[in-house]
This record gives C-alpha cells, structure tokens and sequence, in this order.
C-alpha cells in the first residue's frame, strides 16, 4: 500500500493550500509511485471534482491500473471517472463543521472500515 496526498508527504502536517487543484501533480504523482496494470488507485475527493484526485485517476487509467473513487457528491462526478464510484450519502451533520470536513471524515473512516467490492470492477458513474 502506498499513500499519495496532493501536497506530498509535508501536507501531512501542515496544509498546502492549493495543491488539491493541481491535475498535473495527480497524474505525476502516479508516474513516480511506478503504477502498473497490477495495482488499484483509490482516490477520496469529499466532493468528488478535485482536480488532483482526477488527475491521479486518469493517468492510473491510462496505465490500465483499477480505480476507485470514494465521494460524498455523485452528482458532482464526472462519467467514466474511475472503474468504481463509492458514494455514501452523508447525513445531516451532528455538530456545526464544513460540509467538506465532515464529508472527508466520512470518507477515510469508509475507507479504512475494509469495504469489499466483490466480483469483477465495472466502470460505473451515473
């Protein structure tokens, strides 16, 4: 397993505002992590359009390497984005936070839960 984030490994501890923007960084961020045919890119975008998570979906794409997109907004995905599209639809929110923050939250706590996709991966986004 390898983790990518827009910003690299410093936006771990300290924002890097803006590089969630940047498509080209996705796509070479895959180059360097050597993706292959043999490999499944997961990407997590709250509101399913950032830019460097699609960047990174594309070019795993072309590498023909599995995607995954986690999102909390299905409505804001784009057709033929990854081979499988994770929406879970957030609630109403419990405690005043951003929509973004909450809907992340939700994302990597049904990223980390284990999820299963049984069955071969189907190119799917409505």
């Amino acid at each position: 397993v390898t983790g990518v984030i827009a910003g690299g490994y410093p936006a771990l501890v300290k924002s890097a505002e803006g590089a969630e923007d940047d498509v080209n960084a996705g796509a070479a961020d895959m180059d360097a992590a050597g993706v292959t045919n043999r490999d499944v890119v997961i990407g997590i975008a709250a509101s399913g359009i950032t830019p460097f998570v699609h960047g990174a979906l594309r070019a795993a794409s072309r590498k023909k390497a599995g995607t995954i997109l986690v999102t909390c907004n299905r409505s804001g995905v784009p057709p033929l984005c990854a081979d499988v599209v994770i929406a879970p639809q957030p609630g109403p929110e419990v405690i005043a936070a951003s929509r973004a923050n909450l809907s992340s939250a939700k994302n990597e706590a049904s990223a980390s839960s284990g999820i299963g996709i049984p069955g071969p991966l189907r190119r799917f986004c409505p």
